[in-house]
Parts: structure tokens; C-alpha cells; sequence
């Protein structure tokens, strides 16, 4: 546990703007290993979308019917993958 990815290895665009910013593990260890690292970054992503998510719900809470939660599509090719999308659902809530 404590391990965390900071997903901005191209900068951030979203929410904010920040062409600086800089991926990085926090927390490595010499107990940590791949499997660690690797559900480090796919928490890392998630918790980015969730700021993402939360930053436009606004938006999607008016696009949405009033007893309803908004809708936000999970596509691509992690959507296949069962344990990324127990993550995004998960930190998404």
C-alpha cells in the first residue's frame, strides 16, 4: 500500500492546464513490484477522470434526468478490461 502515480507525463490539459507538470511514482519501495506499479497507474488515471468527471458535473448533471446520476462513456480498449473498469467505477463512485 502508499504507492500513488501522478499521471501527467505530457504535461496536464485537464482540468487545469499545466504544460509543466510531471508524472511520477510516489511511495516506491524495494518491496514494490510490477503488479504494484502497474494497479498504481491505473488508480492514477482513474482518480484524473474523476477530477475531470467532477469539473464537468455541471454540465452532465443537466444533461441528465432529474432522479438519474450522469452518464459518463467508458470506451476504448481498457473498457474490456474487467479490473480497470472496477477502478474507474470504483473511484468514480
Amino acid at each position: 500500500g502508499g504507492l500513488m502515480f501522478l499521471p501527467h507525463l505530457s504535461g496536464e490539459r485537464s482540468p487545469f492546464t499545466d504544460p509543466s507538470a510531471r508524472g511520477a511514482f510516489v511511495g516506491l519501495s524495494g518491496a514494490t513490484s510490477r503488479s504494484h506499479m502497474a494497479r498504481a497507474v491505473l488508480e492514477g488515471i482513474a482518480l484524473n477522470f474523476r477530477s475531470i468527471a467532477e469539473s464537468l458535473e455541471p454540465t452532465l448533471s443537466c444533461a441528465s434526468a432529474p432522479d438519474e446520476p450522469p452518464a459518463l462513456p467508458f470506451l476504448g480498449g481498457g473498457a474490456n478490461s474487467e479490473i480497470w473498469s472496477q477502478i474507474t467505477a470504483d473511484v468514480l463512485g
